[in-house]
Order: C-alpha cells, then sequence, then structure tokens
C-alpha cells in the first residue's frame, strides 16, 4: 500500500493536502463538483498547483461501511494513475491501487 498524498477535508466539502510522487508532487485540491453532467461523470476534479490533474467518483465500500473517493490522476505524457483517498485518524491518505 503506497500512500502518495495526505489531505485535511474542508467545510466546503473540498480536500486540501500535498501529493508526493518521484514523477509528480506539489499541492493539491479535490473539490466537488456542482453540476454533474451525467450518472458517470465525475464528482469532484483533481488540481495539482493550477492544473487539472484528474478526476474522483464517490464509491461505495463492499463490505456497507461507508464510502471512499476513488480518484484517477491523470499527468499529461504519462500513463494515468488509479488511487483511493480514504479517511485515517485525523486526515485522508491517497492510496495507489495495486
Amino acid at each position: 500500500m503506497a500512500i502518495i498524498g495526505t489531505f485535511t477535508k474542508q467545510d466546503n466539502g473540498s480536500f486540501r493536502g500535498t501529493i508526493l510522487n518521484p514523477l509528480f508532487n506539489g499541492k493539491a485540491v479535490i473539490t466537488p463538483i456542482k453540476e454533474k453532467g451525467g450518472d458517470k461523470a465525475p464528482d469532484y476534479r483533481v488540481y495539482l498547483g493550477r492544473y487539472e490533474f484528474g478526476a474522483a467518483w464517490t464509491t461505495e465500500r463492499e463490505d456497507g461501511t461507508g464510502s471512499y473517493l476513488s480518484v484517477r490522476l491523470s499527468p499529461q505524457f504519462l500513463p494515468s494513475l488509479s488511487c483511493r483517498l480514504v479517511e485515517m485518524e485525523k486526515e485522508y491518505a491517497l492510496i495507489v491501487n495495486n
């Protein structure tokens, strides 16, 4: 389980934190989309610095104990990276999917 970022949830429903990875790193924001474009449209946009860097969908846990964000990071010129944002003790961790 590789944690590549840590975030805190903001009062407006967004998440602020940092993504650290050998290929890209910096301050990041995961912000809710107010009006979704359809059932399969993302629930959140991911920004790294000033640039849109990916999207996220709210996903229910298989065991029915809550939800997490399924995150797809899409850096230019690199393969996309599938992650999940999960609540830890006092913050949220961005974890790369195996």
